[in-house]
């Protein structure tokens, strides 16, 4: 982290961790049956891998504004580990995982400042906010015995559960602030185009020098997102400018949540 850009510096993150590591405790003694199993809260380098659904808590006011993003786990399994129940798929060993999983995150919202609301991040995709360390994020995985959840905090999720000491005075002039230093973070952009479907028999057997027809049509609309996040930012036509890929909008962009 650049020196300019230091609105989460090593004592707040610190804070953080420790905070969720002590929530973490104390809801494993109330929620499992290994008492002894091996549980810690372990700081992720890499980004998130935040492809799928899970769950994440938003500030009441807006909800947009993700606090904390906790990644999907298979509650089959997670449910059945934590109440020493067979792996088989099982109404009650989901219901465990599911429910545990809704009160971790509970938990953890009950430690920040202010309202929040817990909600299923599926349809809508996780916010470069939650997935990007350059937006200010801190990424860790929850461990818990075989288990590692990823888990998000967002810089708007971090003041909540650490909040900042205000400075006096103006600001200094090799500081940035918060909106500029995030509007001028390079992040890469990636354009989706859909192919249809395919079994995993055909997958298997492709191979080099091979023509994979799809289904959509060549004027079918690409997807354009931030790499490593799943939000659509905007859909356009793939179109040529040059010797350069292009794509012509053909909805709104979507506005990107800054903290």
């Amino acid at each position: 982290m650049s020196p300019q850009f230091g609105w989460i510096g090593t004592t707040r993150s610190q804070a953080v961790e420790s905070l969720l590591r002590r929530v973490l405790k104390e809801w494993h003694a109330d929620w499992s049956v290994h008492p002894s199993e091996s549980i810690d809260i372990e700081t992720a380098e890499e980004r998130a891998p935040f492809q799928g659904g899970g769950l994440a808590l938003h500030s009441k006011q807006g909800e947009e504004t993700v606090l904390i993003a906790l990644a999907q786990v298979d509650l089959n399994c997670f449910g059945a580990w934590l109440a020493g129940l067979p792996e088989a798929p099982h109404a009650l060993a989901e219901e465990v995982g599911d429910s545990a999983l809704r009160d971790f995150a509970g938990r953890v919202g009950a430690c920040m400042s202010g309202q929040v609301v817990l909600a299923e991040t599926g349809k809508v995709g996780w916010p470069a906010t939650a997935t990007h360390t350059q937006l200010g994020a801190l990424l860790f995985r929850v461990r818990v015995g075989k288990f590692r959840l990823p888990l998000a905090v967002t810089r708007i999720g971090v003041d909540r559960l650490a909040p900042p000491e205000h400075r006096a005075g103006p600001m200094p002039d090799n500081w940035a602030s918060r909106q500029h230093a995030l509007e001028d973070t390079p992040l890469t952009v990636e354009a989706v185009l859909s192919m249809g479907r395919i079994s995993l028999r055909e997958i298997n057997s492709l191979s080099p020098g091979e023509v994979l027809i799809g289904e959509c049509s060549v004027s079918s609309k690409a997807k354009l997102r931030i790499k490593g996040g799943t939000r659509v930012l905007a859909s356009g036509v793939p179109v040529r400018r040059g010797q350069l890929r292009a794509i012509t909008l053909t909805s709104e962009p979507s506005k990107q949540e800054l903290p």
